[in-house]
């Protein structure tokens, strides 16, 4: 197993995800392009599970759905979004229903989605 520092000089963190150091200019560029369409997109399923706190990413995808918020009402944009939500705390798994897991928002998300609407 390789020391952690070594994994960090090769892996940089960012708030769309992770980029690889070792990746082409035009791989930063892209994901310093579409950071603020992330991170929306990430406090609207954060607040989808504000409203409907216990689900699947369909059902959270069905929800946004009749909420007119088409951005994020495809399963895989949440699903994308939600393992960001999962990945910062503010959601976690906390059964399987029909074969998928369902989530629950935690302290932590309803503290970030509160100051959000403060």
């Amino acid at each position: 197993m390789e020391p952690p520092y070594l994994l960090q000089s090769i892996i940089m963190t960012t708030n769309t995800g992770y980029v690889r150091n070792t990746d082409p200019a035009e791989s930063h560029n892209a994901a310093a392009s579409i950071k603020g369409t992330v991170e929306a997109d990430r406090l609207k399923v954060l607040g989808t599970f504000v409203e409907l706190p216990r689900a699947t990413y369909r059902e959270a995808a069905e929800y946004a759905l009749r909420k007119e918020n088409p951005d994020i009402a495809r399963v895989e944009s949440l699903r994308r979004r939600g393992s960001d939500l999962k990945r910062n705390g503010w959601i976690t798994q906390v059964a399987k229903k029909d074969g998928q897991a369902v989530f629950e928002i935690t302290e932590e998300g309803k503290t970030v989605a509160s100051n959000l609407q403060a």
